[in-house]
């Protein structure tokens, strides 16, 4: 006798709920208000140095940027080529400009010009210099310590396959560059005007001496026709 055991027409399995017949077709679900329960003191802690953070990278980048910038241009002229040159030849030479521009970069980034600049009154009375560069206690001018800062800043391009070279220099506070960058500029020039000068007393020292050594050779020439002519009685 054969025996059959099996679900009888009509039966039914165990009912599952709603939420087990998801968990079983989708995965694990998240209860996004149990999560935000279980971080809230982190969040709240993300939230206030966050805060913090940004207030102090807003004024701090205030106080920093933008930077302003400006620059002086110079021109790089040909000059006499030798003494007896009526005017100045009409070009240079690539190479040449470049030597010339490049040294007077030199120059003005020289501990001597930028000292001049730092001694200007009106750059005593600029932000950049009150700020970092006067001494608290005995409120005299920290001039070499503003020296060190300009070489560091300045910025002494030369213009490629052109006559111009520049000085450039960038700072927080939009009235203090030009002002800075213009005694830059004239201490500058003074230093060539003084160097021109210098080169120009030499020069004239030398002709000097080149005409005191004429004259005496042609009074020792004169003395020598004189004794000629007594000796020969003409």
């Amino acid at each position: 006798m054969s025996s059959q055991t099996g679900r009888q027409p009509g039966s039914k399995g165990p009912q599952r709920s709603p939420s087990q017949r998801a968990q079983s077709k989708g995965g694990p679900t998240i209860d996004p208000i149990r999560v935000l329960r279980q971080h809230v003191l982190g969040i709240c802690v993300s939230i206030f140095l966050g805060g913090i953070i940004g207030v102090g990278a807003f004024f701090s980048l205030r106080y920093l940027y933008p930077l302003y910038s400006t620059e002086v241009m110079f021109e790089v002229r040909p000059g006499l080529v030798e003494s007896t040159d009526i005017g100045t030849s009409e070009s240079m030479s690539e190479k040449d400009v470049s030597r010339v521009a490049n040294t007077q970069a030199l120059l003005i980034k020289g501990r001597d010009v930028l000292s001049d600049a730092v001694a200007n009154p009106g750059v005593r009375d600029t932000g950049w210099m009150q700020e970092w560069f006067i001494d608290p206690e005995s409120g005299t001018p920290l001039e070499a310590q503003a020296v060190d800062d300009l070489i560091e800043t300045l910025s002494t391009p030369v213009i490629r396959n052109t006559n111009l070279f520049s000085v450039r220099w960038s700072w927080h506070n939009a009235q203090d560059v030009p002002i800075v960058l213009n005694a830059i500029a004239q201490a500058y020039l003074r230093k060539i005007e003084r160097l021109d000068n210098e080169q120009f007393s030499e020069n004239e020292a030398l002709f000097q001496d080149q005409l005191r050594g004429t004259r005496l050779a042609l009074g020792d020439l004169n003395e020598e026709i004189q004794g000629f002519i007594l000796t020969h009685g003409i």
